[in-house]
């Protein structure tokens, strides 16, 4: 009732489409782009934002014509764009899903875990994708070059590196899945990309690396897969939040186009999906 517009059965975007669009009658344009920006690992979250904050000011001005108080604005508000940042979120994700399974081949299934006392079913995805890239420079530089030696790997060199909680705890699910299976080698967390024999493939430091012998194995996501020869395993841990990981993956898949790479997308609640690229 505070807002007449709104019971309007035919009225689109509070007759404004030029500067609105609203698939659902929901919720805002700007969080419906945050949340696929999200989604996407994609840096356009500025753009997101400038088109929230003109729809907040649109928000203010229809909210005082319809005779609403500066609270039930600000409550219609963020609610339509909460509910626009789930929405492209899911859409995006969903979308990047039925593009690989269609494309790429991809198996999709749910592996469990525990994180707490709560149990986690991350989406797992694995695709027999290679991952295009191009080697920088500064790689190239150190290729086949004698590698640091290994730091001990313990959970005081894990709490230092990683400070995000959920990717700490499941770093050590990891390592600790490497340290009891016959076949897991050359371990290295925070250190130079190395190859099956041990010499450098570039400058960049993957989160966690380690080397697989021939043989099958169900990895901690629970995924299974089959290693024919001596491969290299990596593991990229981020945030769902950040657009970081993209770029790591494309530097480690340039530097060793024969390596699996699993990269774990989690949120304060837990892991929420396990890529895996290179089966």
């Amino acid at each position: 009732m505070n807002d007449p517009q709104s019971l309007h059965k035919y009225l689109y975007t509070h007759a404004d489409p030029v500067n609105g669009t609203d698939p659902t009658g929901m919720f805002g344009l700007g969080g419906a782009m945050l949340g696929a920006s999200l989604a996407g690992h994609i840096a356009s979250v500025k753009s997101s934002v400038d088109i929230m904050v003109f729809e907040a000011v649109v928000a203010t001005i229809e909210g005082v014509q319809a005779g609403m108080t500066a609270g039930e604005i600000l409550s219609k508000y963020m609610t339509d764009q909460i509910e626009g940042i789930l929405f492209g979120f899911v859409i995006v994700k969903a979308g990047a899903i039925i593009s690989n399974i269609f494309e790429n081949g991809i198996t999709v299934l749910s592996a469990v875990r525990r994180s707490g006392n709560t149990s986690q079913r991350p989406i797992v995805l694995i695709s027999n994708r290679r991952i295009s890239a191009t080697a920088l420079e500064q790689d190239i530089k150190v290729l086949g070059k004698s590698a640091p030696p290994a730091i001990r790997v313990d959970n005081v060199r894990i709490d230092s590196h990683f400070k995000d909680i959920v990717q700490r705890q499941r770093v050590k699910e990891w390592h600790e899945w490497c340290i009891k299976t016959p076949g897991a080698s050359s371990i290295r967390v925070d250190q130079t990309q190395v190859s099956v024999s041990g010499t450098r493939l570039g400058e960049n430091r993957p989160d966690y690396q380690f080397t697989l012998s021939p043989g099958e194995y169900t990895l901690p996501n629970g995924s299974k897969i089959k290693i024919e020869e001596n491969t290299r395993i990596y593991v990229e841990f981020d945030n769902v939040t950040s657009n970081r990981a993209n770029g790591h993956l494309r530097r480690i898949a340039a530097n060793d186009r024969n390596g699996i790479i699993v990269l774990e997308s989690n949120n304060s609640e837990g892991v929420l999906s396990s890529d895996i690229y290179g089966i």
